[in-house]
């Protein structure tokens, strides 16, 4: 009887103390927050970018020359070929993402641009041939420089969180460029200031692909399971410019012995702003 007893009350206890238990744990506060999901950055990603971009450096310079009689080698004149224009073109690349934090990759891109530079001055005499240095009346000067593509293989090294990375990027980069330029004389200069008759004319034109370096940082963020969103800047440096010297075309009428000219472009530095799209697969 006594072992009867006991059981009733041991399991009167246990239903008891059950649903208070229950209700416990229900209470009880939750203190492990949820973390948020981590971007998987790793894999091959292909997209588009467009943007707006600007040259600087230093200037163009042309300079004439004349022989076969005592008159001026007109003073080399610099021409301002700078630039502005708009981006277009595509990227390919590598991620590997080596823990939740830290991105590192490979890049390769190609943009087209609008960046076309020209200006046109006048050649100036200076002493002994002119008391004061001042402007050849009636001849000019004339260069152009565009800048086609540019092409860029680059490292990354990103910085993510959540959805979200910052990275720094720079390697190798290439620019094809077209220059020309265009020259004439005075009707004066080609004659020996006897008057009457045309001058020389001086057209140039050549293409050349320079090799350089490109630097910037970016912010990208996934929008989607395979699309993601980036906005960057990237500086290209391309040093050595293009020289070259043609010799001058003197009309019939004109009295020179020979005319050349001599043309530099100096090298390019190009600022870039663009924005871009990039799937994942």
């Amino acid at each position: 009887m006594k072992q009867m007893v006991t059981a009733i009350l041991t399991v009167a206890c246990v239903l008891a103390l059950g649903p208070a238990a229950n209700a416990a744990d229900v209470t009880q506060p939750a203190y492990k927050a949820a973390s948020a999901p981590v971007a998987n950055w790793s894999g091959i990603y292909a997209g588009i970018h467009a943007g707006w971009g600007r040259t600087s450096g230093n200037p163009g310079t042309a300079s004439l020359s004349t022989t076969g009689y005592a008159l001026p080698v007109l003073e080399t004149q610099n021409l301002d070929l700078r630039s502005n224009g708009s981006l277009f073109g595509g990227q390919l690349g590598l991620n590997w993402q080596v823990n939740p934090s830290w991105v590192i990759g490979v890049e390769g891109d190609i943009t087209g641009t609008g960046l076309k530079g020209s200006a046109t001055g006048a050649p100036m005499c200076g002493p002994p041939y002119c008391v004061f240095v001042t402007t050849v009346f009636g001849a000019s000067q004339h260069m152009a420089q565009d800048i086609n593509w540019l092409a860029s293989l680059r490292g990354r090294l990103g910085y993510s969180w959540g959805p979200s990375m910052v990275y720094l990027t720079g390697g190798a980069a290439w620019a094809n460029i077209n220059y020309s330029a265009n020259s004439a004389d005075a009707v004066w200069i080609c004659n020996g200031g006897g008057g009457g008759g045309a001058g020389c004319a001086y057209p140039a034109s050549l293409n050349s692909t320079k090799a350089g370096w490109a630097l910037g940082a970016g912010y990208e963020a996934m929008i989607a399971a395979n699309w993601s969103l980036r906005a960057e800047y990237l500086y290209y440096s391309f040093g050595g410019g293009a020289t070259t010297s043609v010799d001058g075309t003197p009309a019939a009428a004109c009295q020179v012995a020979t005319c050349s000219a001599t043309y530099t472009f100096w090298g390019a530095d190009i600022h870039t702003a663009r924005v871009g799209v990039n799937y994942r697969f």
